[in-house]
């Protein structure tokens, strides 16, 4: 039985090609998040496990088919993911396929208008006018 809900994607590819010659078919893609999840477990595999090596993984079927994760690398993993998501409010994170690790570009920090001041300075602007 397949988990597949149309009769499209039940049918064999031989036959799905030949329709798909006449009549325009859009595939079912992943959810977002699931490639962002895989994205954060290459990074954090090549930062972590394989350091030292001149090896790294470039995408997430092959760390999937050659290593896997253990039981004790993914609690280390439960980490490095509450670290991405505390990079990201600092750092636009994209991630590049080749290296198999993140770029990461530093956000700008939004300009202080008029009344926005920080308090330090609020407070240095009440001792002077005294």
């Amino acid at each position: 039985m397949s988990y597949k809900m149309n009769y499209y994607e039940n049918l064999p590819l031989e036959l799905q090609y030949e329709i798909g010659q006449y009549v325009p078919y859009k595939h079912d893609h992943p959810p977002h998040f699931l490639r962002e999840f895989q994205e954060i477990v290459v990074d954090w595999y090549n930062k972590t496990q394989l350091l030292g090596t001149d090896q790294y993984v470039s995408n997430y079927r092959s760390l999937e088919r050659r290593y896997g994760l253990s039981i004790h690398q993914s609690n280390n993993f439960k980490h490095g993911v509450f670290r991405h998501l505390h990079n990201t409010k600092y750092y636009h994170m994209i991630f590049c396929y080749s290296a198999g690790r993140f770029k990461i570009i530093s956000l700008r920090r939004p300009a202080l208008g008029k009344n926005s001041c920080p308090k330090r300075h609020k407070y240095k602007a009440l001792l002077f006018s005294i």
